[in-house]
């Protein structure tokens, strides 16, 4: 999860970057 952050960090944290995250996320603490 860090790493994935720092990434998006690095990407520089478009919106679309930040709506990737935010579905991300949900999945990850839904599914896996």
């Amino acid at each position: 999860m860090n790493n994935t952050f720092r990434l998006g960090v690095y990407q520089g944290l478009t919106k679309k970057h930040l709506d990737y995250m935010i579905l991300y996320i949900k999945e990850f603490v839904n599914g896996k």
